[in-house]
């Protein structure tokens, strides 16, 4: 019986439900156990996420705006010459 499963992939798909379940479960565990430290932390990563992606979308809007004005430019050569 096991090899039908082995043969299925499904003993793969199995092991990551029970590894999961295990993970949710402690990750529970440790947000109810240490909740004064839980909400400190997220209090500290909640500004520094918004500033990292602040970031990211500023260098990338940056990035796309340089990009566009040489494809710009290169669009007129082209259709200058």
């Amino acid at each position: 019986m096991l090899e039908r499963y082995i043969e299925a992939g499904t003993l793969g798909v199995m092991k990551h439900l029970l590894v999961g379940t295990v993970l949710i479960a402690l990750g529970v565990w440790g947000i109810v156990t240490w909740w004064a430290s839980f909400g400190l932390v997220m209090r500290a990563l909640v500004p520094f996420t918004l500033l990292v992606f602040g970031l990211v979308a500023v260098l990338s809007s940056y990035y796309r705006l340089s990009t566009a004005e040489d494809f710009d430019e290169d669009f007129l050569e082209e259709e200058e010459g």
